[in-house]
């Protein structure tokens, strides 16, 4: 992903949830304690991003893709140390219901319409068939 695409991306996705929102939702998930080298957010959009991307088959693609988004040096031991967590899964799923919610309710107005349209379509169709 170029610098260009990513940088919108990150701003679509910061847009749809904020630092503090992440922040909160690895605390309460248990992903995160305290304040550490590297943020919930910088991790969680680095990792979004990097599995939209490009394919992620280890650890050390994940640390790779870290430092190339972020520009902060990390080890592969503290990216190993983030994944492994058992509140891993749990953040990243939280992650994604909070964006996935976000999406709809950004999307419903458009859905509506569309539904509204279909409907009106159908019922207009089935009239003239029923004539």
């Amino acid at each position: 992903m170029n610098q260009k695409k990513f940088t919108l991306f990150v701003n679509q996705l910061h847009s749809a949830i904020s630092e503090t929102a992440l922040h909160l939702l690895a605390k309460s998930t248990g992903f995160c304690e305290r304040l550490r080298d590297i943020p919930a957010s910088q991790f969680i959009v680095s990792l979004i991003t990097s599995m939209a991307s490009r394919k992620v088959e280890t650890v050390a693609d994940l640390q790779r893709q870290f430092i190339e988004h972020s520009g902060q040096q990390i080890s592969y031991k503290a990216a190993y140390n983030q994944v492994s967590k058992e509140a891993f899964p749990v953040f990243v799923r939280e992650v994604l219901v909070h964006l996935m919610n976000h999406l709809v309710n950004q999307s419903l107005p458009l859905i509506r319409q569309i539904s509204c349209r279909v409907l009106l379509t159908f019922l207009f169709k089935a009239a003239a068939l029923l004539r």
